[in-house]
């Protein structure tokens, strides 16, 4: 009568011990005793594990496991520049290690490029001219901003030292946040008296744009008059 070889779950039949492949077996024709074993072999899985663009794979790939055992540790490596996002599976684990399996595993790990914010402010007196905050990716270059000083103020620098204006920043590899210093611009008041007098007060004196001077004063020798400023 047939009989039946009924692997366990995570196992699958080979073959009988007299080597026939039979499943059902049915023997025929009997002119004696038979004695057979059913063999059979634990299924095993194959792992693998594959990098997207901006990183690689640290670990073994692709891995061979029995049925309900462990895969050994990956990692995905981020490229500078590059941050790990996740597995194609949507794991964020990192390192990963695949934990009873069952079925063969193939995933890839997604990195992203990173991106850095680069932001411009203006101190007391002036602007900034372009677009503030700008977002960029790791290597590229932001858009130039200008630093537009107001009426009677001057652009000095920018809060990292850089005086280069307009400014565009290169090759970003970090977030940037500066901020443009200005001063107001200072004038020299210069009295002077000519033939026939003298000055009281104080020359020169330095004032700052829109502010009012000191006074002065055209003292005339005796025998002279004032008469007017150059």
């Amino acid at each position: 009568a047939p009989v039946t070889a009924v692997a366990d779950t995570g196992y699958s039949f080979v073959n009988w011990s007299d080597g026939s492949t039979a499943n059902p077996r049915t023997d025929t024709n009997v002119t004696a005793n038979v004695s057979v074993t059913a063999n059979f072999a634990i299924n095993t899985y194959t792992l693998t594990y594959l990098a997207g663009t901006g990183g690689t794979i640290s670990g073994m790939s692709p891995q061979t496991v029995n049925h309900g055992a462990n895969g050994a540790p990956v990692t995905a490596v981020a490229d500078t520049g590059y941050s790990f996002v996740n597995w194609s599976d949507g794991s964020t684990a990192n390192p990963r290690t695949d934990t009873n399996v069952t079925a063969n595993v193939s995933v890839t790990a997604n990195f992203a490029i990173n991106t850095y914010t680069l932001t411009y402010s203006a101190g007391t007196g002036g602007t900034i001219s372009g677009t503030s905050p700008q977002t960029v990716n790791h290597g590229a270059n932001g858009a130039p901003v200008t630093a537009v000083a107001d009426t009677g103020y001057s652009f000095v620098n920018w809060s990292d030292g850089s005086t280069a204006n307009p400014r565009t920043d290169t090759n970003v590899t970090a977030n940037v946040s500066v901020t443009a210093n200005f001063a107001i611009n200072t004038y020299t008041l210069t009295y002077s008296a000519g033939t026939g007098g003298t000055i009281s007060g104080t020359s020169p004196q330095t004032v700052n744009h829109g502010a009012n001077g000191a006074p002065v004063t055209a003292v005339a020798d005796t025998g002279y008059s004032f008469v007017n400023w150059s």
